[in-house]
C-alpha cells in the first residue's frame, strides 16, 4: 500500500471538522470524492494533512468537481509537495473484475484536530471486488476482509482504491445495514476517464496525467541524455524554409554517432512487449527471448544498411531523445510490401499530432531531400495511397500518460491525419572549419557556421520543394544532421 499519497481533509473554519480522505496523484494535485466538498463554502478553508510524510498543505483552488455523475473532485495545492514520493499510476485501461484483490487507506476515525499531533490515526482495509453496479454513480461494490457488523466507515470517502499499487478507483459511499456487513462502493478510474473524455474535459484529463517510470519513459530519458550530451541544437529560420539542426559537439567524433545507433538498434528493431521478456526471471524464457531479439536486430540492421536507411534509426533516436516523441506504431503499405514506416506521437498545447518519419543520407543535402520527396511523391501518386495497415505497439501505448492514451484510443479506428517529419543527413564542411576545430564548444559560433552553410542551399531547397504540389497540403517538419563523412559512418556499421 502506498501510504505516502494518502491525506485527510479538514475544514479549518469549522474547528477542523473531518470531511474525508484524499490522495496525491502528483506533487501538485489531489483527488477525492465530489460529495466530500459538496457543502464547502471555499476550498481555501481546507487543511489537507499528509501524516505519512508529516506535511500539511492548503488548497489553492478547485480544478473540477462533479458529485452528480462520477463523484469526483480535483484540487490544486497552494504549493508543490517537496518530499520524495513514488506516485502510484492512475490505471484506467482494464475494467475491474469480480474477485480482484484491492486495498485502501483512509481516515474514517475522527480524532482531535491538532496539526501538531503526531498520532497518525488511520485505517487500512483490503478485500475483493464483490460486483459491478449498473445505472448508478458508483460502478463497483467491494467486500471487506475481516469486516464486522455495524461498522461505520464515514470519512473514508475520497480514499484511493489500489490494485497492485495502481490507482483504479475512488471510494465513494458505503451501504450500512444492521443485518449484513457494510459494503463500500467506488467510482472506477475507468468510468472517470471515460466520462471526462466523453464530455471533452481534456484539461482535467491532463491534470490526471503523471509521467510514471516505465520502459518507454526510461528509454526516452536515456535518448534525451545522449542527445543533450552529444549535440548542439538550434533552429535555422528563413522566410521560405526552416529546419531544426543538430550538430555534433567538438569533443565527439563520427564514431560516437555510430555507437549511438548500435546501442539502441535493438530497441528500434523490437517492440517493447518483446524487450520486456528479457527481464523475465525464468532463465529459459530470458535466453530464448534474447536469441530472438538478437536475430531480429541483426536482420533489420543488415536490411537497413543494404537499403541505405540506417538514418531511420537516427531519426528515431532524435525524435524520442530531443523531442520526446515516442514511436508508437508502424504503417505498412498495401501496395508496396517492402514499405514500412514509423509513426511517432507529439504532444502540443492543442492536443496530440501523429508524425510519419522519413530519413535519408546522401553526400549532398539537396540529393538527400530530393530522395525523400520523390519517395513521398511516389506514394501519393499511387492508387489507394491512403490505404495503410497500422500496427500499434500496444505496450508503448499503455505506457503513455492518461490524457494521451485517451486521445490515441479515440483516433485509432479513424483515418489517421499524419504530418511528415523528415531527417536529412549529408556530408558537411562544418567539422573541418578552423573556427569549429578551435572553438567548437561555443554554440553561438557553431550556429553561425551552420547558418552560413545552409544559406547556400536555401534557394535551391525552396525551388526543389516547389515542384511538389502536395507540400502545401501537408505539414513537413525538417531536421538537418550534418555529418563529416557518410561513407565512414556507414562503414562503421558494417
Amino acid at each position: 500500500m502506498n501510504y505516502k499519497i494518502v491525506g485527510e481533509i479538514r475544514n479549518r473554519k469549522k474547528d477542523g471538522k473531518l470531511m474525508g480522505t484524499c490522495f496525491l496523484i502528483n506533487p501538485t494535485y489531489v483527488l477525492t470524492a465530489g460529495h466530500v466538498l459538496k457543502d464547502l463554502d471555499d476550498v481555501k478553508d481546507l487543511d489537507i494533512i499528509f501524516k505519512f510524510i508529516n506535511t500539511t498543505s492548503k488548497s489553492r483552488d478547485k480544478v473540477y468537481i462533479n458529485y452528480d455523475d462520477i463523484d469526483l473532485a480535483v484540487l490544486r495545492l497552494d504549493s508543490e509537495i517537496k518530499q520524495n514520493i513514488n506516485y502510484s499510476e492512475i490505471y484506467a485501461d482494464v475494467a475491474l473484475e469480480k474477485g480482484d484483490v484491492w486495498e485502501t487507506t483512509g481516515y474514517p476515525e475522527d480524532a482531535k484536530y491538532d496539526l501538531t499531533n503526531k498520532d497518525n490515526k488511520y485505517s487500512y482495509l483490503d478485500g475483493t471486488i464483490n460486483r459491478e453496479i449498473e445505472n448508478e454513480k458508483c460502478d463497483y461494490e467491494l467486500t471487506i476482509n475481516d469486516q464486522k457488523l455495524n461498522t461505520d466507515w464515514q470519512g473514508l470517502s475520497g480514499a484511493p482504491l489500489l490494485i497492485d499499487n495502481k490507482i483504479v478507483g475512488i471510494i465513494s459511499t458505503e451501504f450500512i445495514s444492521k443485518r449484513i456487513k457494510t459494503k463500500i462502493k467506488v467510482v472506477s478510474i475507468q468510468k472517470v476517464v471515460e466520462f471526462l473524455a466523453k464530455n471533452d474535459k481534456m484539461d482535467v484529463l491532463k491534470v490526471l496525467s503523471y509521467r510514471c517510470k516505465n520502459l518507454l519513459n526510461d528509454r526516452i530519458d536515456e535518448f534525451h541524455k545522449e542527445c543533450e550530451e552529444k549535440f548542439f541544437y538550434f533552429q535555422y529560420v528563413m522566410e521560405d524554409f526552416s529546419s531544426d539542426c543538430l550538430v555534433l559537439k567538438q569533443k565527439y567524433q563520427i564514431q560516437d554517432i555510430g555507437d549511438l545507433v548500435d546501442l539502441f538498434l535493438r530497441d528500434y528493431a523490437n517492440e517493447l512487449q518483446d524487450l520486456i521478456l528479457l527481464e523475465d526471471n525464468n532463465l529459459k524464457i530470458k535466453r530464448k527471448q534474447m536469441k530472438i531479439v538478437d536475430e531480429v536486430t541483426n536482420e533489420l540492421k543488415e536490411q537497413l544498411i543494404k537499403d541505405n536507411k540506417i538514418s531511420l534509426v537516427l531519426l528515431w533516436i532524435i525524435l524520442e531523445g530531443k523531442y520526446k516523441s515516442p514511436r508508437l506504431a508502424s504503417t505498412y503499405s498495401l501496395i508496396n510490401e517492402n514499405l514500412k514506416q514509423d509513426i511517432y506521437i507529439c504532444n502540443t498545447n492543442d492536443g496530440i499530432k501523429l508524425l510519419i518519419g522519413y530519413a535519408e543520407m546522401q553526400e549532398n543535402i539537396l540529393d538527400s531531400i530530393k530522395e525523400v520527396l520523390n519517395e513521398i511523391d511516389k506514394e501519393k501518386s499511387a492508387k489507394n495511397d491512403q490505404e495503410r495497415i497500422i500496427i500499434w505497439d500496444e505496450l508503448a501505448v499503455s505506457y503513455l500518460d492518461t490524457a494521451t492514451k485517451v486521445q490515441i484510443n479515440k483516433i485509432k479506428n479513424d483515418k489517421l491525419e499524419l504530418e511528415i517529419i523528415l531527417l536529412n543527413s549529408y556530408n558537411s564542411e562544418i567539422y573541418n572549419k578552423i573556427q569549429y576545430k578551435r572553438n567548437g564548444d561555443n554554440d553561438a559560433l557553431v550556429k553561425f557556421i551552420v547558418k552560413n552553410e545552409l544559406d547556400k542551399y536555401n534557394h535551391d531547397i525552396v525551388g526543389l520543394c516547389s515542384k511538389f504540389k502536395w507540400i502545401k497540403e501537408i505539414k513537413i517538419h525538417w531536421i538537418s544532421l550534418p555529418i563529416e563523412s557518410l561513407s565512414d559512418f556507414n562503414n562503421m556499421l558494417l
